[in-house]
């Protein structure tokens, strides 16, 4: 007993917090490896799940190129020659915020509408939020245009209601699916109502089926929207635009 309080107080500890130290020591030790062990292994996945992040952007990217979709150089030129006359279109009306849901039906112009220095895009996670920001823009001086296709157009009641109810301007590009030629089941019913539905909520909808037509209607919308505090769809047919084959092992992808 008197050599063991004579350790005590050599050490300044008693010598079960001393036992205490000592076995914290060396689980933690065994605490640290296995936390290194996990960090390293929680690294890997987030490298892992990167790549595979970028193998399927690379793979939407692939999907949505004109010609990957359109399946014939000549669709694809087509398809880039009235992407481009109705770019200029959209710059001649100077609207410089151009909001978009991921299409292929409008990678092109989208595109264009990105690598456009005097251009902002934003990319929505759904299509009624570009409804919120072209108001906004409005109210600060700019003008917008929403690039979706068909499928969204039934979330976009309500932001609809509003534009409506305060007479704020909206230009709406539509590329339709569902239509001629559609693979995809799931696309048929909201293009059926999409032209309703608009109308429905007080939009001005102009149709169009042939690729000639389509800056010259972008233009006239346009100045329909901005000079007379309306909102405008133009609809670009799926005839004119392209059927699209419908992947049942991976799904549609726009």
């Amino acid at each position: 007993m008197r050599r063991s309080s004579f350790s005590h107080r050599s050490s300044g500890l008693p010598a079960r917090n001393r036992r205490n130290s000592l076995r914290y020591k060396l689980t933690g030790g065994i605490k640290r490896k296995g936390a290194t062990e996990r960090k390293g292994a929680k690294t890997e996945n987030r490298l892992q799940r990167g790549g595979d992040v970028e193998k399927r952007n690379g793979d939407r990217k692939s999907a949505v190129s004109p010609s990957s979709w359109y399946g014939s150089s000549e669709m694809a030129n087509e398809t880039s020659a009235w992407s481009r006359e109705v770019f200029d279109s959209l710059r001649r009306e100077g609207l410089r915020l151009v909001t978009y849901v991921p299409d292929a039906g409008l990678a092109a112009l989208i595109e264009l509408c990105r690598s456009e220095g005097t251009m902002t895009s934003v990319p929505l996670t759904t299509e009624e939020e570009g409804i919120g920001i072209a108001a906004g823009a409005w109210l600060g001086g700019d003008r917008a245009v929403l690039l979706m296709q068909s499928s969204g157009v039934g979330k976009c009641v309500n932001g609809l209601a509003m534009i409506e109810e305060c007479r704020f301007p909206l230009l709406v590009l539509v590329s339709m699916r569902g239509e001629w030629g559609e693979a995809n089941p799931w696309q048929v019913p909201m293009a059926r109502a999409t032209e309703a539905v608009l109308e429905t909520m007080g939009v001005l909808v102009h149709r169009v089926m042939d690729p000639a037509r389509a800056a010259p209607a972008v233009s006239a919308g346009s100045r329909m929207a901005f000079e007379s505090n309306r909102a405008v769809a133009i609809l670009l047919s799926q005839e004119m635009l392209g059927s699209k084959p419908f992947e049942s092992a991976g799904g549609d992808r726009g």
